[in-house]
């Protein structure tokens, strides 16, 4: 459901089940045949701007490279994107002149627990929070161009994506400051 008003409602993939979510229902999704896409827009990741995308998730995979939430530019592959390794760390992906940059963040997150990952592009400053504290930041000059952006939870086109669960997965077209993301990390929307 686009509770932004913006008609950019979900499809479900597969059979992915509804489950206890840290607010309410989420999302069991195997990463592979169950999985959530977005419909493209290009207008979902703004240009040149900032942009924050937040996730509730929990697994216990142990697998590389699965995805948590991605975003896909049609025409130049990943745009940003963050993604579990097998040492159960974040792989944050964003772009940069040409090609993707990636950062290796620091928290364990396959522990079965609930955990909020937010990534926050600011200008050209890119940052990744594991439950609201840094994971992940590096300063980049993008190479950013409009096109039409698809955005999937646990799956990137022929890649898998975690085996877990999501729940309140959101885009804002913003770069959203400490105080806002903690109050989306405890169920409230952020001021204004």
């Amino acid at each position: 459901m686009d509770s932004s008003g913006n008609g950019r409602t979900a499809t479900l993939v597969g059979s992915p089940s509804y489950v206890a979510g840290r607010f309410g229902r989420g999302l069991s999704l195997n990463g592979t045949t169950n999985y959530v896409t977005l419909p493209a827009s290009s207008t979902l990741i703004p240009t040149p701007g900032a942009v924050t995308i937040t996730v509730h998730f929990k697994t216990t995979d142990a697998a590389n490279d699965l995805y948590i939430v991605s975003t896909r530019r049609a025409v130049a592959g990943s745009f940003l994107s963050f993604s579990l390794l097998s040492t159960g760390k974040v792989r944050w992906v964003y772009p940069s002149i040409g090609t993707v940059g990636v950062m290796n963040g620091a928290a364990t997150v396959n522990d079965g627990n609930w955990h909020f990952a937010s990534f926050v592009k600011d200008g050209n400053v890119n940052t990744g929070y594991i439950d609201e504290v840094q994971d992940a930041t590096v300063t980049q000059t993008y190479d950013i161009t409009p096109s039409a952006d698809v955005a999937q939870i646990c799956h990137l086109g022929a890649w898998a994506g975690i085996n877990g669960s999501g729940d309140e997965v959101a885009f804002w077209s913003r770069a959203l400051g400490a105080s806002d993301r903690k109050r989306v990390m405890m169920g409230m929307g952020p001021v204004g």
